[in-house]
């Protein structure tokens, strides 16, 4: 007797086996894409911070008219770095963690992130150092600094 079943299609367990192979295909998939959404957001954001970083330095190294803290020359001094390796600088502006700016002068503006990936929180600060010690002709440092969550952004110069 000759069997005349049909052998077409797929069994159940090559079914099964398809099917697994799909989603943890795409499970892969959906990780890699959302894993690259978040290190471009990231990426985006540090160039925004780099941005602002530059922009402050800039407006600091162009004026003449900010004001400076003098330099002391002990070795507890906050901005000397000749003389204290681990000085914290001068802060010579900056803004409140809730976005209220507290510049120094008018002229001296802290740039805007409302229309940046940046937070809210977003904190800008310009620092002074004076790293060849206190005296006529010697360079300042001005550091300024974006922090943002846990990062740090920072850009320096210097002026005589």
């Amino acid at each position: 007797m000759v069997d005349h079943r049909r052998e077409d299609g797929f069994t159940v367990v090559e079914t099964i086996v398809a099917l697994v192979l799909m989603s943890v295909f795409l499970t892969l998939l959906f990780q890699l894409f959302f894993s690259t959404q978040y290190q471009q957001a990231v990426v985006v954001r540090r160039a925004a911070a780099q941005e602002i970083a530059r922009s402050n330095l800039g407006k600091i190294t162009a004026s003449t008219t900010i004001p400076l803290p003098a330099c002391i020359a002990t070795a507890g001094s906050a901005n000397n770095t000749l003389v204290n390796q681990s000085a914290a600088g001068s802060i010579i502006a900056t803004n409140a963690p809730d976005g209220t700016p507290t510049w120094e002068t008018a002229t001296l503006q802290a740039e805007p992130v409302t229309d940046t990936p940046m937070p809210k929180n977003t904190i800008q600060e310009l620092r002074v150092f004076y790293p060849f010690g206190c005296g006529v002709n010697k360079p300042i440092q001005i550091v300024s600094n974006v922090k943002y969550g846990t990062e740090v952004i920072t850009n320096a110069s210097y002026i005589k």
